[in-house]
Parts: structure tokens; C-alpha cells; sequence
């Protein structure tokens, strides 16, 4: 049964995006996620029939073999199934599965697939990480980076460079922002600058949850803080009225200060501690004046002007 699944795999993913079924699709990373809890991770005995027979027919020996078959249709949907919410979300809950084990998240790191993502995490390669995309698919994207970030955590150590280097899509167009929000120009809309600003937010706020060691935050602060921080201050002075900002910002800076297995204990010779209680402040004393500023709000209105931020 499973090697037929991955033969009928096989002939969909070869008519997208052309033609192609949203229930299949759906179906198919159901089975994955099937596969995955009962023949794939720690406990799992290896020596187990499945592999044998995939083995015999299909050319499939073993479990890492098996991992970039999986892969490959999680590129493959991110990639051409991106008009399909549903389908963006089952894929990317798999991704970040996957990521979580430590025996199978280490095999992972090693698949070519894996590495074309952490090296081409971008818009044109990924079209759910464009401006374009629907304001819900933005969610998306704080899972699709914590699995990114574990699977760049598992060997970077202090490999500052390789951080920059994955850091560079996110980088880019914080630079973009910076040069936007200083001089602001006709040819980017006011919603475009938004949704930068959003999909930054989300990205980052992955990629921190997936820091949970003091080595991997302190690494990842020093990128962020004091080039790209104000960028966020800036976006809620400005946007303190439309939640799509202010919500995923706040998110952004409240995972900053969170102390994730002890992540945040920093040396005592160390100025990080203060540097972070003073953007952690700055943060709500900037978005709190801001909203105590507006007067005369409608009860109707109080949760979406005043609290849902």
C-alpha cells in the first residue's frame, strides 16, 4: 500500500501545477503524517518490514531515503500548491514535525533538499513568502521559520557567517524597509510597507522560537539589535491603529524577552540584559502612549482600536 501511495505521488506532482487535486494533495500528507509517527524517529525499530519492501521496490533502503521523499513533496506543494490554504498549512505542520526529532532532524540537515530550503528561503522560490499573499497565509510563516531555524540550529554553533548567510533574504529587505519608512516614495503603497513590516515580524519571530539555547539567541541578538529593532518601534508609532501591524510586532518583541529554557541567562559581565529591558520598554511605553492618546472611542469599537493590539 505505502509503495503504491508513493508511485501514485509520483504521476500527480508530475501534472502540477497544471492539473492537480486539492482532497489528493490533502490526503497524501495525511499518509506522511501517518508514516512518519510509526516509522520514523527514535524509537522506531529499524529493522522494520516497510523499509525492506520499499526497499525491493521502490529503491527506498531506509529511513533517510524515505526523509527526502518527503522533502521533496514538501518543496513541491510550498512551491505550486500556494492557492491552497489548506494545503500550505497541513505541509508546512508536517515541516515543523519533522524538525522536531532529534535523530530525524539531524538526518534532515544532511538531504540536499533541506539545504536548497535553508539556502533559498525566498519569494521566488516559495511564492506564500511574497507581499502578494493572502493577509491569512502570513501566518504560515512563523512555522515555516521555527522549522527552518531548528534545522539551521542542529550545526551552526558559532558559525556567525552561516547565520548571515541564511539571514540574508530577511536582511535584504529590512534594508528596504529601513530606506522606506525614512523617505517614503510613491512607488511602494502604504498596505505594501505593511505587509514587509508583518512578514518580517512572523519570519523572525520564528526563527526566535527555535533559539532555545543562550549560544543561538546571543548570536541572534547581535544580528537584530541595534541595526533592525527600531524598524519595529517606528511601525507602531506609526500603524498603533491597524492590529495586522501592532499584533504580530508585539508578538515579535514579547518572544524577544522570552526567557525559553533559560536562554536569556547572560553573563554578568554582559550589557544584553539591559539592552533588552530597555527595547522591551521602549516597545510599551511607544505603543501604550499611542493608545492612551485616542480619546472618545466608541464602546463598540474599544476591542479593536484599543485591545486587540
Amino acid at each position: 500500500l505505502v509503495c503504491r501511495v508513493l508511485q501514485l505521488m509520483d504521476l500527480t506532482d508530475a501534472q502540477l501545477p497544471q492539473r492537480g487535486n486539492e482532497h489528493l494533495d490533502l490526503a497524501l500528507i495525511g499518509f506522511f503524517e501517518q508514516f512518519r509517527k510509526i516509522y520514523i524517529g527514535e524509537m522506531i525499530h529499524k529493522s522494520t518490514q516497510v523499509y525492506r519492501m520499499l526497499g525491493e521496490r521502490l529503491g527506498l533502503n531506509d529511513e533517510t531515503t524515505v526523509l527526502n521523499v518527503i522533502v521533496r513533496k514538501i518543496v513541491t506543494n510550498l512551491k505550486l500548491w500556494t492557492r491552497s490554504r489548506s494545503i500550505t498549512i497541513r505541509t508546512l505542520q508536517l515541516l515543523q514535525d519533522l524538525s522536531v526529532g532529534f535523530t530525524s532532524v539531524r538526518k534532515l540537515v544532511k538531504l540536499e533538499s533541506i539545504q536548497f530550503i535553508l539556502d533559498n528561503h525566498t519569494s521566488e522560490q516559495f511564492p506564500f513568502l511574497s507581499i502578494a499573499a493572502l493577509q491569512v497565509d502570513m501566518r504560515c510563516r512563523t512555522m515555516f521559520y521555527t522549522a527552518l531555524g531548528r534545522l539551521l540550529l542542529v550545526e551552526l554553533r558559532e558559525d556567525e557567517e552561516k547565520l548571515r548567510q541564511f539571514m540574508s533574504p530577511i536582511t535584504s529587505i529590512l534594508e528596504q524597509l529601513q530606506s522606506l519608512m525614512s523617505t517614503p516614495q510613491q512607488l511602494v503603497s502604504e498596505q505594501e510597507i505593511k505587509h514587509m513590516v508583518v512578514g518580517c515580524t512572523r519570519d523572525l519571530r520564528g526563527i526566535l522560537i527555535a533559539c532555545n539555547t543562550k549560544q543561538s539567541y546571543v548570536m541572534f541578538f547581535d544580528w537584530f539589535y541595534p541595526t533592525y529593532i527600531p524598524i519595529f518601534l517606528d511601525a507602531l508609532r506609526l500603524w498603533y491603529l491597524d492590529p495586522f501591524v501592532t499584533s504580530p510586532t508585539l508578538k515579535l518583541m514579547a518572544e524577544l524577552a522570552q526567557n525559553r529554557s533559560q536562554r536569556l541567562m547572560f553573563d554578568v559581565t554582559s550589557p544584553k540584559g539591559v539592552l533588552l529591558f530597555r527595547e522591551a520598554s521602549k516597545t510599551i511605553v511607544t505603543y501604550g502612549t499611542c493608545i492612551l492618546s485616542l480619546n472618545d472611542v466608541p464602546e463598540s469599537e474599544v476591542y479593536a482600536r484599543k485591545l486587540k493590539g
